[in-house]
């Protein structure tokens, strides 16, 4: 009897360690996200960032005039690491929504 009172002890103990290992290693990766969601506003801060008008994707840049279909192979889309990757078409690439008028795509809020 007492032989499995300590087995139980012990993997009781092991459990706690166990949670308390995932527990730290939880709060580490929200921290290192906190640190790039910050990084990543410093980056973009005051670019004319603008997302989908339909689902929020973004954000977008522009490296052309307003009319979005006279340059529809000519928006970036800004990575988390501040870096500009272009695509080749305007829509959204998350759900495909489009408007020709960059002025019709709602400012991003870093």
């Amino acid at each position: 009897r007492q032989e499995a009172e300590r087995e139980h002890l012990k993997k009781e103990r092991e459990r706690a360690t166990e949670e308390r290992r995932n527990r730290r290693e939880k709060e580490r990766l929200e921290q290192v996200q906190r640190q790039q969601e910050q990084q990543t506003r410093q980056v973009l801060k005051g670019q004319d960032l603008r997302c989908c008008g339909k689902c929020g994707f973004g954000p977008f840049t522009k490296s052309n005039c307003n009319d979005m279909a006279a340059h529809n192979d000519k928006i970036y889309v800004i990575d988390k690491n501040g870096r500009r990757h272009q695509r080749g078409s305007n829509e959204c690439p998350q759900c495909g929504w489009f408007d020709s008028e960059w002025r019709n795509w709602p400012k991003y809020r870093v």
